[in-house]
Order: C-alpha cells, then structure tokens, then sequence
C-alpha cells in the first residue's frame, strides 16, 4: 500500500479538505471498454477464481440477454412473415373463392341457358311438327280437293265432249224402189246428234233378203264400194240423204217373197268417221229391217270407238 501511496502522491488525502465525490463510472462490459481502469497487481488464488467465476456469470447472463433480444427480433419477423402470408392465403383464399363462386353462377346460368335453350328448342320443335303437320293435313285436303276439282273437271270435260262430239244416226228411211226385173233401192238420211262436225272416211254396206237379220260380221266381208257420203262433212242438224242399193236386179220369187211371206229387206253396215276438232275417229253401225208398206225397224244403231 505503501508503494500505491508513492507511486501516486496525488493520492494523498487532506484531513481539512472535504472528500471529493467519488466518479461515477459506467460499467463496462470487458476491459477493452475501460483502459484506464486500474487491476490489482495481486490476487489470491481463490480471489482469481471468484473473479473468473463472476465475469463468467456476467459473461453469461449478458449473453443470455443478447440472444433473448435476438431472438425476439427473429420471433417478431417471422410473426410479421407469418401474418402477412396469412394475410396473402387469405386474400388467394377469398379471390380463390370469389373465382369459385362466379364459376358456380356461370355454371348455373349456363345450365339455365342449356335448360331455357332446350325448353326453347322443344317448344319451336313441337311448334314445327304442329305447322308441319298441318301442312300436311292442308296439303292432303288441299290435294284431295285439287283431284276433287280435276275429277270434276274431266267429268266435266267428258259430259261437254259427249255432248258435243260427233254422234251419228239414221233421221229416216224408207224402200224408194222394189220390182221385178229392177234393182233394189233404199234410201235414208243420216244426221250429225252432235255440235262438232264430223267427215266421213269410209263406208259399206250389205242388202239382203231374209226370215232373220244376217251376222253384222258379214259387211266386213265384201269389198269397199262407192258411196255417196263418201269424204262428205255432216254438220249438226243437217241431215245428208244418201241412198243405197242393189247392183242386181230383183227376181220374181224374191219380190214375191217379201210382200207375202214373212221376208225382209235388211241393210246393213257401218260409216266410219272423224272428228274434225279432235281429229277422234270412231264407227257408226246400223242395221235396218224394211219392208214395202211398212215402218223401218232399227234393229243395230251404234256409235263406237275405234
């Protein structure tokens, strides 16, 4: 101590003076912070352990407080990371959600379009086959009505052609001639019933003396002879005389015959003709049973079609 007091004569304490307020001096945490703090020059073993032991202790509980602020600071930024990706799930989460419910609506309104566009589909579908098959019940009554109107047409048409065609028959007749030694003549008149003309394209006939009326089919089998109608154009209600006769002269017996017996003079054949409108070409057939004295009997007197 002796020495301390030597060394630094400063450190002599006047008895009259006051003593001086000790300096505060601010701890330090190792002696690198504090040079000029003095060490003692010698120390007891168990004095130097229970230094080591208390800076030990300090050393520690320093460092104890270093790493709780450190790691409070790493505790409150990952808070803070934590909060602010809570914050970004929840903000993905909502937009996540606000994307899932407007896909549900489009969904939906999809759906409800599908379900409208069907109903609507269904609708003009069955408004179609309704229009379609009232047209076609239109169309079938329209066509029967069409062939209604097309059969009374031609019905029509054929009761006007009937009425008006050509239609010939024999308006009088009469035995202009009948003795012995001479030929037999006969004479008749032949009118157009109908309003169309008609022209006479060909024409025979048969004189035969009988009990009974001969076979039509015999006319067809003698030659074609002249006629006097022949090529003539027989108008309606215009009668045309035309007379027919025999080539050879009547004998005694066969003139007899007739006005005593029961024997008839019968003509027959047939006049083909046309029509001049419808250039329709059909056969008048006739066959008469005369007698002198007496009514001329049409026994055949047809038109037919060729």
């Amino acid at each position: 101590m002796d020495d301390k007091k030597k060394e630094h004569p400063d450190n002599k304490v006047d008895k009259n003076k006051k003593p001086l307020t000790k300096p505060v001096v601010p701890k330090v945490k190792d002696k690198a912070d504090n040079p000029f703090k003095e060490e003692p020059k010698s120390k007891t073993p168990e004095q130097q352990n229970q230094t080591v032991k208390k800076e030990d202790k300090k050393v520690v509980i320093e460092n104890k407080k270093q790493s709780v602020t450190t790691a409070d600071k790493i505790a409150f930024a990952g808070l803070i990371v934590n909060v602010l990706l809570a914050v970004f799930t929840y903000l993905l989460f909502r937009e996540a959600t606000n994307s899932t419910k407007t896909a549900n609506e489009a969904v939906a309104e999809a759906r409800r379009s599908n379900s409208i566009s069907e109903i609507n589909y269904a609708l003009a579908k069955d408004a179609f086959d309704e229009s379609k098959k009232s047209g076609q019940e239109a169309t079938q009554l329209a066509n029967k009505s069409l062939e209604t109107q097309i059969g009374t047409l031609k019905e029509n048409q054929k009761q006007f052609n009937i009425s008006n065609e050509p239609f010939l028959s024999i308006a009088s007749s009469n035995i202009e001639l009948f003795e012995v030694g001479k030929p037999l003549l006969t004479k008749i008149k032949i009118e157009n019933l109908g309003n169309y003309p008609c022209k006479v394209i060909e024409c025979k006939t048969i004189i035969t003396i009988r009990l009974v009326p001969p076979d039509f089919k015999e006319v067809y089998k003698i030659q074609p002879s002249y006629s006097d109608i022949l090529n003539i154009y027989i108008l309606h209600d215009n009668p045309v005389p035309s007379p027919f006769g025999t080539t050879v002269p009547l004998n005694e017996n066969q003139v007899m015959i007739v006005k005593k017996d029961n024997y008839f003079v019968f003509l027959t054949g047939y006049i083909k003709y046309q029509n001049i409108i419808s250039k329709k070409i059909k056969t008048y057939k006739f066959q008469l049973k005369m007698k002198p004295g007496y009514e001329t009997e049409n026994i055949i007197n047809e038109n037919v079609d060729d």
